[in-house]
């Protein structure tokens, strides 16, 4: 036995082995012959002492018999010399189960005496092994009258009995010879039968290979996330034992505790039975396996256990010294491990807690203060309580809040405001920011009492949008507002193409209400456009149409003569003057004044709709020119102000007259314009209150804004057709084969359904094969709207592919700004390429001229195609005969009978016959049509229905004072 298994056999039991695990074969041996050597123990108990290494005790044959059973059991020891221990031997139950010796019983006393006296086991017999023992030992009075033995019994017994006794310890030895030998462990290595009742944990040592605990080095993270999970079962003498984990987990010692309260409480384990006894004694022993050593099983005794470190608890003690050490991504990944390991582990929830401070004081300290919210609101949201939170939060709010005053967007200082009083409605930084924002709203109040119209609207819109809640406010920004009443506009993406002169997209916004043409386009009725004039009250044909009368419009503050108009007529019928239009010249012949309200104008040609004719001219008067002898003050509408000095606005325009007096709600006297990248962006500053209205939005958004009550979402009179128009200049696209390819190619309906998000939409989208309206009275509605062919459209690209000598050309597709619409050129690019007609995509951001291009994608609201139809296909303004020399023969011929056409009916035939012309040869490939919508507030009053321009009867609006009240 080596001198470690010595030390452990003399104390009490550290760990035992299971019972028959682990048996070598002199184990076996023993046990096969276990009869002899409980005869022999029977007799061997009374000479030795129990529990104390044989050979110590001076007994060399005693100790060979112990030692061959030393792997197999342990004998009880008791720790103190008044202590007595009351049982039987170990291996009496063990050897009973293998038939041994019956129901015999053997109860030993065992009194122990101090380690250097004389420690004896006495023995009592039960009564049927004590009277076979009498009757073999004829006893003799002494004498004192007791009987005594006789001497020649003496002289057979004894001799016969230390015979046996050597014939035992023989075979006893070789038993023990014949186990295979095994070195020394640094846990114990044999089991052990508990005694009744279990020797006091305190008293025990342990073996001082062990390490203590404060010697342990925590295992890093990698270790932690790679390694084999162990537990640190820590003694109570601070030696640890490093095991697999333990079950139950976590709480073990507690889970025993209560076992053994439950097993005094249950009927079946609490008596002094043996059974019940075992079963407690079982309840008190953790079963382990040392890291490292899986074929050893062992168990210890629960109340030799101080403490268990689990493995989870080791990660998250990790996790704190990584937290410490800033180490962010190691400390979290450390932290998922144990949570996908353990979701619900003791201490879990405040690591992570504890993580997401660290990390939010971490982008606080990287100037990333939004992300900092975002972790420390995460953190409110588990514990409103934590520990520093408030002034970490406070201390971010107060930075943003100081960054979005010195940019001017008090909104965003308001919106981090109401976050932190939403979490700490008494926080101090709180307070402050108040008394700050407060205090700047009455400063602006106090200024615009003494400031000049305009300026007083500025400083209370200021006002408004610092410090909404600031008392007595509204009363004195109405009182600015009727003085100097604005609308402000939002565009997106607008494009510096003039696609048609009734302007929706880009930027002809501006120029319309600068500029008010002779006439414009007033509503949509039967698929009839109505005119109206600003400028004249009403125009009646003479002399069978040849000339005609108009009569001047009288407008309390602005007076013109026919005179001041004359003039403007003749500066664009002077070949020498800049503002020339060629159209015009060709069909006035003499201007009259007959009045000074009154203006005759003699044709050359009767127009079937001069309005129409007119409203296609440049507006009047665009140099601006006054004179104080015809009582001409203005012919300009609106004027550019002056630039913007904040930076918020693109351009900024104010009535040429501005008439101050009157109360109540009056027209607007200045119109702002806000132009934004995207469509989110012009949405959400829409619902902020940054702008009066929106001058188109989305059709995907139309929907969800006609839901809302506080805002009025109207259409535009006027639809709007999306098409494809192949350059004429451009040799690439001169075949019909492969215009016609690329028109079969296009699945217009899915594209439409992708670009727009308006699937089964008919009331704001819809396919078309022509250019006017689908509801005009020039649409001919008996055309049948084609379906993509993909075989149709292969083949004529291949029979174009012969006609260009083998090789197709590689077409540009430009496109103008906005989303949607780049949506469905990319889609359109996209098809093309399938079918071997390589495409690519320009847009205008990037590539402003479209000339350059073999295909435009373009749009166009066309009210009148009598006489814009030349417009559209020349691409001029004031269009001449040379514009149309790169048209075909047909074509030109069409345009020029239909530009001398003398009825409506043959004008009618005529546009339906070149609407199918059109699309027969492919010169534009008609897509869809779109109904455009507009946003405003509904403090603008005083709009038409259908509105065919955006500003449209804009001297009848009546705008109402309002501002955001958050």
């Amino acid at each position: 036995m080596s001198a470690k298994s010595e030390t452990l056999f003399d104390n009490a039991p550290l760990a035992m082995k299971q019972p028959g695990q682990n048996k070598s074969p002199g184990d076996r041996r023993v046990e096969a012959g276990h009869e002899r050597v409980i005869s022999a123990c029977e007799v061997m108990a009374s000479l030795i002492s129990v529990g104390e290494p044989v050979a110590t005790r001076g007994f060399p044959a005693a100790g060979a018999f112990f030692g061959g059973w030393s792997r197999k059991v342990w004998l009880p020891v008791a720790a103190r010399p008044d202590h007595e221990v009351v049982g039987p031997p170990p291996f009496f139950g063990e050897f009973q189960e293998a038939g041994g010796l019956g129901d015999c019983r053997a109860v030993w006393r065992l009194a122990c005496l101090p380690r250097n006296g004389a420690s004896m086991a006495r023995p009592v017999f039960p009564s049927r092994l004590t009277a076979n023992f009498n009757t073999a030992t004829d006893r003799v009075e002494s004498r004192s009258g007791r009987r005594r033995v006789p001497n020649w019994m003496m002289r057979i017994v004894w001799p016969m009995l230390l015979v046996l006794i050597g014939l035992v310890v023989c075979d006893v030895g070789y038993a023990q010879d014949s186990k295979p030998k095994t070195g020394a462990k640094t846990a114990p290595e044999a089991a052990v039968t508990e005694p009744d009742t279990p020797p006091p944990a305190e008293e025990s040592t342990e073996s001082d290979e062990l390490p203590l605990l404060e010697a342990m080095q925590l295992p890093e993270h990698v270790a932690l996330l790679k390694g084999p999970p162990v537990d640190w079962l820590v003694l109570r003498s601070k030696r640890v034992l490093v095991v697999e984990p333990v079950s139950p987990r976590p709480g073990l010692l507690e889970a025993i505790d209560r076992q053994l309260e439950q097993a005094i409480k249950n009927p079946e384990t609490a008596g002094n039975s043996p059974e019940a006894q075992a079963k407690r004694r079982a309840l008190q022993y953790v079963p382990l396996v040392l890291a490292g050593e899986d074929d050893e099983d062992l168990r210890i005794q629960y109340k030799l256990i101080g403490e268990v470190i689990y493995w989870e608890d080791l990660m998250l003690r990790r996790v704190d010294r990584l937290l410490d050490e800033k180490q962010l991504p190691e400390a979290l990944a450390l932290w998922v491990a144990t949570h996908d390991r353990e979701p619900d582990w003791p201490g879990l929830e405040e690591r992570y807690q504890r993580l997401l401070f660290v990390e939010g004081e971490g982008k606080r300290d990287q100037n990333r203060p939004e992300e900092a919210l975002a972790l420390f609101d995460e953190l409110y949201g588990r514990n409103a309580a934590y520990p520093d939170l408030d002034s970490r939060y406070g201390q971010v709010i107060r930075g943003e809040v100081d960054r979005a005053v010195a940019a001017g967007d008090f909104r965003r200082a308001r919106f981090f405001l109401g976050r932190l009083q939403a979490r700490y409605p008494s926080h101090p930084v709180a307070a402050q920011i108040v008394m700050q924002l407060s205090s700047r709203a009455a400063g602006l109040i106090r200024d615009a009492q003494s400031a000049s119209p305009d300026a007083a609207l500025d400083a209370m819109e200021l006002a408004a949008r610092v410090w909404p809640a600031t008392p007595n406010l509204i009363g004195p920004y109405q009182r600015a507002h009727l003085q100097w009443t604005r609308v402000s506009v939002g565009r997106i993406a607008p494009s510096a193409q003039r696609s048609s002169p009734w302007p929706i997209l880009d930027q002809g916004l501006d120029a319309s209400l600068e500029w008010e043409p002779w006439f414009a386009p007033g509503s949509w009725t039967e698929g009839t456009t109505r005119f109206e004039s600003r400028w004249f009250r009403e125009w009646e044909p003479t002399e069978l149409g040849r000339s005609l009368l108009f009569t001047l419009r009288d407008e309390r503050g602005r007076q013109f003569t026919a005179g001041g108009i004359a003039r403007q007529l003749a500066t664009m019928l002077d070949p020498k003057s800049p503002d020339y239009s060629v159209r015009l010249a060709g069909t006035i012949d003499r201007l009259e004044v007959t009045s000074p309200n009154t203006l005759k104008l003699d044709l050359l040609s009767v127009p079937l709709r001069p309005e129409a004719l007119l409203a296609t001219l440049p507006a009047p008067n665009r140099r601006d020119a006054t004179s104080s002898g015809d009582g001409v003050r203005s012919l300009r509408r609106f004027g550019p102000a002056p630039t913007d000095v904040s930076g918020v606005w693109s351009a900024r325009y104010r009535r040429s007259f501005v008439n101050l007096t009157g109360s109540g709600s009056r027209p607007p006297v200045e119109v702002l314009f806000r132009d934004y990248p995207t469509a989110d962006r012009a949405i959400q500053s829409f619902l902020r209150g940054e702008v009066t209205m929106l001058s188109r939005i989305p059709q995907s958004t139309v929907r969800e804004f006609q839901k809302r009550t506080d805002v009025l979402t109207l259409a535009y009179g006027l639809p709007e057709t999306h098409l494809l128009q192949f350059s004429a200049t451009s040799s690439a696209v001169a075949n019909r084969a492969l215009r016609r390819a690329l028109m079969y190619a296009l699945p217009r309906d899915r594209i439409l359904a992708e670009a727009f998000g308006v699937a089964g939409e008919p009331g704001l989208a819809r396919l078309t094969t022509g250019v006017v309206p689908t509801t005009s009275y020039a649409f001919d509605k008996s055309l049948v709207l084609p379906t993509t062919d993909l075989v149709v459209a292969l083949s004529l690209a291949i029979a174009a592919k012969k006609e260009l000598g083998g090789q197709l050309p590689e077409l540009t597709l430009w496109h103008p700004l906005g989303a949607e619409i780049a949506a469905s050129a990319a889609a359109i690019a996209a098809t093309w390429n399938r079918i071997g007609i390589k495409a690519t995509v320009r847009s205008e951001a990037e590539h402003p001229d479209p000339g350059s291009s073999d295909v435009v994608y373009r749009t166009v609201a066309m009210a009148e195609p009598l006489v814009e139809l030349w417009l559209f296909l020349s691409g001029t303004a004031d269009p001449t005969l040379s514009s149309l020399d790169r048209f075909p023969v047909w074509l030109r011929r069409s345009l020029l009978e239909l530009d001398t056409v003398g009825d409506m009916a043959t004008a009618t035939r005529l546009l339906h016959r070149l609407q199918r012309q059109l699309w027969a040869e492919a010169v534009v490939v008609p897509l869809w049509e779109i109904q455009p919508h507009f946003v405003t507030r509904k403090q603008v009053r005083g709009l038409p229905a259908a509105p065919m321009t955006l500003f449209q009867g804009i001297d009848r609006w009546q705008v109402d004072a309002w501002y955001p009240p958050e």
